[in-house]
C-alpha cells in the first residue's frame, strides 16, 4: 500500500551551490522544482562538496543527476546519507527527506 509522503526533517533549498543534506529519517526525497512551470532543471548528489551538475546528453548519460520539468514535484528513493546536493541554476529546487509517495 502506498502512504502519503511524511517528512523525516527539514526542507532544504539546493541551488547552484553545493549543499549537504544529513541523514534523517527514511530513504525517499520529495524534491520540488521551484523553477518556472515547464522550465527544465537538473539535479544531482555526490559525496563531496565538489559535486557538480551536468545535464545528459545522446551518448553521455550522467551519474546521480535527474532532470525535471519547472512547477514539479516527485518523490524519489536514494539510498544513503549526508550527500551533497547542487542544482542546475540559482532558482534551485526543495529536497525534503522521509517516506512515503
Amino acid at each position: 500500500m502506498d502512504l502519503p509522503f511524511a517528512p523525516g526533517g527539514p526542507s532544504f533549498l539546493v541551488v547552484n551551490a553545493a549543499v549537504q543534506i544529513p541523514a534523517a529519517a527514511g530513504q525517499q526525497v520529495r524534491i520540488v522544482n521551484l523553477s518556472a512551470v515547464g522550465t527544465p532543471q537538473y539535479i544531482a548528489w555526490g559525496q563531496t562538496n565538489g559535486v557538480t551538475v551536468t545535464a545528459p546528453t545522446a551518448g553521455s548519460p550522467q551519474a546521480n543527476t535527474l532532470g525535471m520539468l519547472g512547477g514539479t514535484e516527485r518523490t524519489f528513493t536514494i539510498p544513503g546519507a549526508n550527500w551533497f546536493w547542487i542544482a542546475s541554476s540559482a532558482t534551485g529546487f526543495l529536497v525534503t527527506l522521509g517516506e512515503g509517495q
